[in-house]
């Protein structure tokens, strides 16, 4: 629902609100809210600290039971707290060491407990204890609100049907949320993927057909020999065809290997510069049998067709064997 808010009370009153007014639908609902500020934080105790988002969990999912994790626990006691890996390297904290925050006017004493990735201000951020009280402290912002509920639809099912009972509120599943957050590139990947994948498989098919047209050119005289000894045009032709396949699947058995490379030293460390340790998930019938038989499928096309020239070599072009 639209509004901004500076008070955390208030804004939890609204999800509380929200769930009530769920409740009287007969929808039973368990609601969160990550609320955000901006907290000055130090290794020394009234020591010049710098601002760095905080988030922390409002509500029923306040144990951070989604939330992950790379090494630690999640924080438990309201003197716990954890931190990003961005901002452990830049202060040369790590897990079990304590750190300083200024919160509702006092400093306080953290144990940093576990350490994360996220790509929230380019991966510079904490996370505090639910259990804390920010009631005096400035919200910042918050994320959206986040509903949990016991259903046989799916979530973009029951966002559509909640924005007809619950107009007053924009509903979205969780994989709508995130493409708003990180500009949509999975929806932008998929529209680019069959043109793509058209360019792709073209420049491969003339690329191929100027190849074996130019190891025909080449081989005329190999060719008239095995015509002479009595292989028929569709024999050489199925020749042609094997070798080319045998060349394709060497090609993709060193190309795959490559591309995982790829992933690991120039996509994911792209994401790094935004603070997201990301794992590349891959679709493995695409990635080992859908592309690349489409792709084998291509070449195939193109060879036959260049292969039709094997029609007019004739055997007196034995005299130019080699």
């Amino acid at each position: 629902k639209g509004g901004s808010y500076t008070e955390s009370q208030r804004l939890e009153e609204d999800v509380e609100e929200l769930r009530m007014e769920l409740k009287e639908k007969g929808y039973d609902t368990r609601l969160s809210v990550v609320e955000m500020y901006f907290i000055s934080f130090s290794d020394q105790k009234d020591g010049v600290g710098k601002k760095i988002m905080t988030a922390q969990v409002a509500g029923e999912h306040g144990d951070m039971e989604y939330l992950d994790f790379d090494e630690g626990i999640a924080p438990e006691l309201e003197n716990e707290i954890a931190v990003s890996k961005n901002v452990l390297s830049e202060n040369g904290w790590v897990i079990g060491d304590s750190i300083y925050g200024r919160i509702n006017g006092v400093e306080r004493k953290f144990l940093i407990t576990a350490s994360y990735t996220d790509y929230m201000q380019l991966g510079n951020s904490v996370r505090l204890n639910a259990k804390l009280d920010m009631y005096e402290e400035t919200l910042f912002g918050y994320w959206a609100v986040m509903v949990d509920m016991e259903t046989d639809l799916s979530q973009e099912e029951l966002a559509e049907r909640m924005n007809r009972e619950f107009p007053d509120y924009e509903w979205l599943s969780g994989q709508t949320l995130l493409d708003r957050n990180i500009g949509d590139v999975q929806s932008y990947l998929k529209e680019l993927l069959f043109p793509m994948t058209a360019m792709l498989c073209a420049v491969i098919m003339l690329i191929t057909l100027l190849m074996e047209r130019l190891f025909i050119t080449r081989e005329k005289g190999e060719i008239a020999m095995m015509k002479s000894c009595g292989f028929t045009y569709h024999a050489i032709c199925r020749l042609q065809l094997i070798r080319m396949t045998c060349v394709v699947a060497a090609a993709m058995m060193i190309s795959i290997p490559l591309s995982f490379l790829s992933n690991t030293f120039i996509l994911c460390p792209i994401f790094a510069i935004l603070g997201a340790d990301i794992v590349i998930q891959l679709d493995w019938p695409q990635v080992f049998l859908i592309y690349p038989a489409i792709l084998l499928a291509g070449i195939l096309l193109a060879t036959r067709v260049a292969a039709r020239s094997i029609r007019h070599i004739d055997i007196h072009e034995m005299n130019n064997l080699e």
